[in-house]
């Protein structure tokens, strides 16, 4: 704890003694005859600035202009010579203004593919992040962007590519006990895909009817997924090869 104490207070000796020399014992030596500093020019209007610099016995040199993310139109963002420089009476301090943010439109990228989008958006000068949610569409095609397509930003902005993780989970509906027909109309109607019909064996029972489903009755399943159904029949009405 002393010890701590003693850097502490040797630290703030130190400063106070800086501050002492550079200031009364040593201060900055005065500009020559004939030289003026420059003053800061930042955030000032070219009007502004070219009165501030006559107070100073200087000019308003070359004006030019770059977009600015951040700095206003119209303001000064760089000068040359810089702030609190020597510089002969008279001469003139050159400065660059704002013409305000770059902007772009946001395109139109739903329905593509991630990677292309995040490719177009990147290339426009966006910077780009990503979010997901349930749609018809395919798993990783774009759903839409916030801000929405058309929407002026400033660059470098930011824009949020929602992506398709496809579409919502629903239970698995029952058709055990319905007749082949019915059940592949039911299941054609909620885009699931029979993808295979098998010959189950009855004594007789449950002829024509679904006798097996996969996947089962309640199982999470999502539009494109494929079902299999057992179908009963028996050898009296079998068809014979």
């Amino acid at each position: 704890m002393f010890w701590v104490r003693l850097t502490s207070l040797a630290g703030g000796s130190w400063i106070v003694g800086y501050l002492f020399a550079t200031r009364l014992l040593f201060p900055a030596a005065p500009l020559p005859s004939g030289f003026v500093a420059v003053p800061d020019l930042g955030g000032v209007e070219a009007a502004a600035a070219q009165a501030l610099l006559a107070q100073g016995d200087l000019e308003l040199g070359a004006v030019d202009s770059l977009h600015h993310p951040e700095m206003a139109e119209g303001r000064i963002f760089a000068q040359s010579p810089l702030p609190g420089q020597a510089a002969l009476a008279g001469a003139a301090v050159r400065v660059t203004i704002s013409d305000g943010p770059l902007t772009r439109t946001v395109p139109d990228v739903r329905g593509i593919s991630g990677e292309s989008a995040n490719a177009l958006l990147a290339g426009t000068g966006f910077g780009v992040v990503s979010d997901t949610t349930s749609s018809d569409l395919a798993r990783g095609r774009v759903v839409g962007t916030e801000p929405e397509a058309g929407t002026a930003l400033n660059l470098p902005g930011r824009v949020t590519m929602i992506l398709s993780s496809g579409p919502p989970p629903f239970p698995m509906p029952s058709v055990v006990g319905m007749p082949q027909a019915d059940a592949i109309t039911l299941l054609d109607s909620l885009r699931l895909v029979v993808a295979e019909v098998r010959e189950v064996f009855r004594f007789g029972f449950d002829r024509g009817l679904v006798v097996i489903q996969e996947p089962a009755a309640g199982t999470e399943v999502r539009k494109g997924d494929q079902v299999l159904l057992g179908i009963g029949w028996s050898r009296r009405t079998r068809r014979s090869p």
